[in-house]
């Protein structure tokens, strides 16, 4: 309603014609048009008390003490607090400490980027499969080439990399894989077991 009322004011639109079309008081109208005299125009943000606020400091405390969103919820209901997951997850978000990450910066045709991602099931040929897409990113430019597959086998896994350098028009240096099931058999920090194919 803000935004409408600061548009109908810029074009010269009269308060009375506003007031009529938009069912909104003038003295409202009028309120808006002295805040954008003001240099104000951005709408008023409301304020809305949450029935979390009352626990704000124990949920605090207990995710410093590394509690889960789950086991805050836990804790909340056995309070006799009234409230669903998804609130308390959400209430959370404010508190939560943001993740850093770091950029990985490598050079031109040093590195590529591997996945696969799972996108949902689809009908191909009358039935109904599992879909799947590789995804070959270029560390340095972040370009990217896509491609969906129904399978993640070490053959299908080693054809799109085919296809991903033609399309690249050549080969990066070296491949940084994810655990994919077509190239590691087993994860490991220190000693991954990856297909003899591979």
């Amino acid at each position: 309603m803000f935004n409408s009322i600061v548009s109908m004011l810029k074009i010269g639109i009269p308060i009375r014609k506003i007031s009529r079309d938009l069912k909104v008081d003038r003295n409202t109208i009028r309120s808006v048009q002295r805040r954008i005299t003001g240099g104000v125009i951005t709408p008023p943000v409301i304020e809305r008390k949450s029935s979390l606020d009352d626990y704000e400091e124990k949920m605090i405390e207990l995710l410093n003490n590394n509690y889960s969103a789950k086991q805050i919820y836990l804790e909340l209901s056995k309070l006799g607090v009234k409230i669903s997951y998804p609130s308390v997850t959400r209430f959370l978000k404010k508190h939560k400490s943001p993740e850093a990450f770091v950029p990985m910066i490598s050079n031109p045709g040093e590195e590529a980027q591997v996945d696969f991602g799972y996108v949902g099931r689809f009908l191909i040929n009358n039935s109904i499969k599992s879909c799947y897409v590789f995804c070959m990113t270029l560390s340095h430019s972040r370009y990217a080439y896509y491609e969906m597959v129904t399978d993640q086998t070490t053959t299908t896994f080693i054809k799109c990399h085919i296809n991903a350098f033609e399309f690249f028009g050549g080969t990066t240096a070296t491949v940084k894989i994810d655990n994919l099931k077509a190239a590691v058999l087993k994860a490991s920090f220190y000693e991954p077991k990856v297909s003899g194919r591979i």
